[in-house]
């Protein structure tokens, strides 16, 4: 319960209160993953990326199979400057949903250009992927905690496409209106980038949301 209020309080911008009920979710069930992981969101709205790594760390000895964990650990080690680490999460990941040739197509480039131009071809080749699914398939069917749009807004916004992620983003309101809050305040990525678009603060008001502008 606590999680969760801390997920609903990460949502409504309220991130101190929600850091508290998470920390409280934490001490009540250190062996959850999912609790330390649910910090560490938090932690990076926060800005506190360092600090979400370790907890990332954690889930992971937990659960070493735990996908969500390994892609918060990618995001968190990269912003941080943690290159190793953020290619080693990467690779991993990748791995284990069984895309092998981007695994090793990652590596090698991190090896010939760096990281940081091997993380974004990366992100590249995930939303040309994520793309060509969505043509096949509708986008806006809930699986789990996401839909295939949210990382579609993710990979764009990871890659500095704040314009192809408004597209997505407003593609989604109209959609599911329902939980346009949910995309611009739990997705892990900052969505002050998406301000740059001017539909942004037209769909706020037009959704209610001005408070969020």
């Amino acid at each position: 319960a606590h999680r969760v209020y801390g997920a609903w309080l990460k949502i409504a911008g309220r991130l101190e209160e929600a850091r508290e009920q998470m920390l409280i979710a934490v001490a009540l069930n250190p062996q959850a993953p999912v609790s330390h992981t649910g910090l560490s969101d938090v932690l990076m709205a926060l800005g506190r990326n360092a600090e979400a790594v370790t907890l990332l760390g954690t889930a992971l000895r937990l659960s070493p199979t735990y996908q969500a964990a390994l892609e918060r650990l990618d995001m968190c080690c990269h912003r941080a400057g943690w290159h190793d680490q953020a290619l080693d999460a990467r690779r991993t990941l990748l791995g284990m949903r069984g895309l092998h040739e981007r695994a090793a197509a990652l590596e090698e480039t991190t090896a010939t250009d760096g990281w940081p131009v091997a993380r974004e071809r990366d992100v590249h080749n995930e939303l040309d992927a994520l793309l060509a699914r969505a043509a096949q398939e509708d986008p806006f069917i809930e699986l789990g905690t996401r839909m295939q749009a949210d990382s579609i807004v993710i990979a764009h916004a990871e890659l500095g496409e704040w314009s192809g992620a408004m597209d997505w983003v407003e593609r989604g309101y109209y959609q599911r209106p329902g939980r346009l809050r949910r995309v611009l305040t739990d997705l892990p990525y900052d969505r002050r980038g998406l301000a740059s678009d001017p539909r942004y603060v037209r769909l706020l008001r037009t959704a209610g949301l001005a408070e969020l502008i």
